[in-house]
């Protein structure tokens, strides 16, 4: 996998349950998926296989190819992983 940039979203904004929809044209391959909040550090997901046919989700709070982020304390963050800046 190549870390060379090959496409960026447009803005998007997080709906209350911390999800977003955003459409981003790139061809099928295995690729890392960067997301970087407003307030957060960026995270990456890696190895991520792409169809090229549209409907991909990437989840950025748990996984074992999720890198960048912080645990906070089980009372705070409801076992998930989030981004801290």
């Amino acid at each position: 996998m190549s870390k060379t940039l090959i496409a960026t979203s447009p803005l998007f904004t997080l709906n209350n349950n911390g999800t977003g929809e955003v459409l981003i044209n790139v061809p099928a391959g295995t690729y890392y998926v960067v997301f970087k909040g407003q307030s957060h550090l960026a995270s990456y997901l890696s190895g991520v296989s792409i169809s090229g046919l549209g409907g991909d989700f990437f989840d950025f709070t748990t996984g074992n190819n999720l890198y960048g982020s912080q645990n906070l304390d089980t009372q705070t963050n409801n076992g998930n992983q989030y981004q801290t800046a």
